[in-house]
């Protein structure tokens, strides 16, 4: 028999859509050959780029990159962890993920692979299994869900993402150097520590990523061609605006279907937060009393009372962090809804039954305007 605990399922396809807290706090996997003073499989916290030196992290090593990347773009304090493992491609790394997940007691909320070689086209799909199931993994058995953030090595034989089921997973394509086959994994990084988990990487008023250049192969972001191909795709990848100065995440696509509800990893964020919050409220619940009637069913009152608790803890964590949206002109609407099921023989099966659901923000991705002249009648 399992041990009492909260089972929280995902609810999927809702939606129909085509200073920095533990919300942003990311870890790293990378061979162990790119640092001199940190033993193997040793997990590590760190909170600036004095890390670099610290354990003797070899100045051209990918690990070196990402993380001096990292530390531009989120800003010295931001929370990461690091261990290194015995293997340079992807599938080794990610076979030592639950390690570094466990020994960060589930404060890792993305987890970023630093692949000395990345990730090959012929080798997405199967990778991206990989990522999917630790993602899983974390989510069903730490109850401390992540996203999986890899490299991939720009091709024009990239595989469609979107026929996938893999949102949990995002693949980045281009790097801040020519002919990369890491990508620009430490700059995705520092930009998601550094924003609340309902913004998108690619928010245009949050400015452009703190990088000099950005390349597709050797060919510069703003001028290649391929952005919109990879971005149809499903594949993050940087890209530049006509008119502003600088680079920007095209967009924060997973590898799913596009009407898969976390398609984007700011939903993706979104929903993994509520996960957590909602974890911890019902967790107080565990083999606790509950009244019930003579059908041993839950009554009505303590059916709302559990809502309650669970929803304020949504509001005071979520809502009121402006993590979730709220209809102003709706007295009373705060941005999630609790409902607890009151015809289940509480008495004769020993589980309640939890009904959660948050609502995410709009993303503008797309503004049509129409324009012409002002001219009075």
């Amino acid at each position: 028999m399992a041990l009492p605990n909260v089972n929280i399922g995902f609810e999927n396809g809702k939606l129909g859509g085509i200073a920095q807290s533990a919300d942003g706090v990311v870890g790293i996997l990378a061979n162990k050959t790119h640092a001199s003073l940190l033993s193997v499989g040793e997990a590590v916290c760190v909170y600036s780029s004095d890390c670099l030196t610290k354990y003797g992290i070899d100045p051209d090593s990918p690990l070196h990159k990402a993380i001096s990347e990292f530390y531009t773009e989120a800003g010295e304090g931001a929370e990461l962890w690091l261990q290194l493992v015995d293997a340079a491609d992807a599938a080794g790394l990610l076979a030592e993920g639950k390690k570094l997940l466990k020994a960060a007691n589930g404060r890792i909320r993305i987890l970023g692979i630093i692949s000395d070689t990345g990730v090959a086209a012929n080798s997405v799909t199967e990778i991206a299994l990989s990522a999917q199931t630790l993602g899983e993994w974390a989510a069903d058995t730490l109850y401390a869900p992540v996203a999986v953030l890899l490299p991939v090595v720009y091709s024009d034989t990239l595989p469609e993402l979107t026929s996938m089921g893999n949102n949990r997973v995002g693949f980045v394509v281009g790097d801040t150097v020519k002919s990369s086959t890491t990508a620009m994994i430490g700059v995705l990084l520092g930009r998601v520590a550094k924003i609340d988990v309902q913004v998108h990487i690619g928010r245009v008023k949050d400015g452009a990523l703190k990088v000099a250049q950005a390349f597709l192969g050797t060919e510069d972001v703003c001028t290649s061609e391929a952005v919109e191909t990879l971005h149809t795709k499903g594949y993050i990848v940087p890209r530049c605006f006509v008119g502003k100065s600088g680079y920007f995440f095209a967009d924060d696509c997973l590898a799913t279907a596009e009407n898969d509800d976390c398609r984007s990893l700011a939903r993706r964020r979104v929903i993994d937060k509520a996960y957590r919050v909602a974890y911890v409220a019902l967790l107080e619940y565990v083999n606790d009393n509950l009244d019930v009637t003579n059908e041993g069913t839950l009554s009505a009152m303590e059916a709302k009372s559990i809502a309650q608790e669970v929803e304020s803890k949504l509001y005071n964590s979520m809502t009121a962090e402006g993590n979730l949206s709220t209809d102003k002109s709706v007295d009373g609407d705060t941005g999630a809804k609790v409902e607890v099921d009151t015809t289940n023989d509480v008495v004769a099966t020993n589980t309640i039954y939890v009904l959660i659901q948050v609502k995410p923000y709009g993303y503008a991705k797309f503004i049509d305007v129409i324009l012409g002249f002002l001219k009075e009648e």
